[in-house]
């Protein structure tokens, strides 16, 4: 038997002790506090609703339950019809039938899970619009075309109609996303998906006239009002001062997307753009999607792939670093797309979404 004296045994942990050490400081003060993590019910809801309800109450419970992702924040999708969309995929029915007239059993796909999301509990439910209604926007359709002047009160009092009668159901939308992407129309027509230009001066009829709308209800602290939802952070500080001067009391958070796939320096100037230009308001990055890349964060790029492997999932690791830490920012939405890109895992095609799988 072979015997050790405990003396070279402290020698050898001597050895590989720091020769240095820093100490660490614990504050009392809170520095930063997370008001959600979460994901947008876009497109993926229109396939899902195909399976049995017995994988879709499982795929509920996986995405919102404690037992599973938790989500604390989810993104209804209020469709617009899909009027002129070739894929019927990104083409939501809307419950507008006229003004003033809704069929509210419209868009069974993005109700069901809006529903499932409040039935776990999810404190954080915005309903974020793509297009108005085809009637509303200047070519009659749900894309390639342009937010109309003058009819911000028409397009509030639907939005918040849709909001109130969600809301009586007991389902608590907390805020609503008036333009989603307004810097493009997703044209040409047949176009891909919905969407609806509302140039940067148009913006701030479309959040006045939903303040408006939301205070002649009572509804203006009850339902916050996000913006602007630019695709990309290098856009949207150049837009800001054709809108936001003029209604940045109206508005809850300064909302964005981060499709140009910052570094981490430029990541770091929007936000602080953001704050200036806003008097401070905070910041909320609310979509990204379909990107491979590495671990590094180099490769980063709008694109749709399958990657087996971790890697996908510790470069989106790193975008959600990058808000957190890097941008202060204290709420973080994906796309939780048709094949679950965001999460880099396998497509749901390839799931077992079965109850004892």
């Amino acid at each position: 038997m072979l015997l050790i004296s405990p003396s070279l045994v402290l020698a050898s942990v001597l050895v590989i002790l720091p020769t240095h050490v820093h100490p660490a400081t614990v504050s009392s003060t809170v520095a930063q506090t997370f008001l959600g993590i979460g994901g947008s019910g876009a497109w993926w809801p229109h396939d899902l609703f195909t399976f049995p309800d017995s994988v879709r109450q499982n795929l509920s419970s996986l995405l919102f339950s404690q037992s599973g992702l938790g989500l604390s924040s989810y993104r209804y999708n209020l469709g617009g019809g899909g009027v002129q969309v070739s894929n019927p995929v990104r083409a939501p029915q809307t419950p507008y039938v006229s003004a003033g007239v809704y069929n509210f059993s419209a868009d069974p796909q993005g109700t069901f899970f809006l529903q499932q999301a409040s039935s776990f509990g999810v404190p954080g439910i915005t309903m974020f619009i793509n297009t108005a209604p085809a009637p509303l926007t200047s070519n009659k359709a749900s894309c390639a075309g342009q937010f109309v002047n003058g009819s911000g009160a028409a397009f509030a009092k639907y939005a918040v109609d849709v909001a109130v009668h969600w809301r009586s159901a007991g389902i608590n939308i907390s805020y609503i996303s008036p333009m989603n992407e307004p810097d493009n129309s997703f044209g040409p027509i047949p176009c891909g998906q919905e969407g609806m230009l509302v140039a940067p001066n148009q913006r701030a009829e479309v959040v006045s006239s939903l303040w408006n709308e939301l205070n002649s209800r009572g509804l203006a602290t009850a339902i916050g009002i996000l913006a602007d939802e630019t695709s990309s952070t290098s856009v949207a500080p150049t837009e800001y001062g054709a809108w936001l001067p003029q209604v940045v009391n109206m508005v809850a958070h300064i909302v964005h997307h981060a499709y140009d796939f910052p570094s981490d320096a430029n990541y770091l100037n929007f936000v602080n753009a953001a704050h200036s230009a806003s008097g401070g308001k905070s910041t909320w990055m609310s979509e990204i999607c379909c990107s491979l890349g590495t671990p590094s964060g180099t490769g980063r790029g709008y694109t749709q792939g399958y990657d087996p492997t971790i890697n996908n999932a510790l470069m989106w690791a790193g975008l959600v670093f990058q808000s957190f830490v890097i941008g202060g920012e204290a709420h973080y939405d994906a796309i939780l797309d048709a094949r679950f890109e965001w999460t880099g895992m396998r497509s749901y095609e390839e799931l077992d979404l079965s109850d004892d799988g």
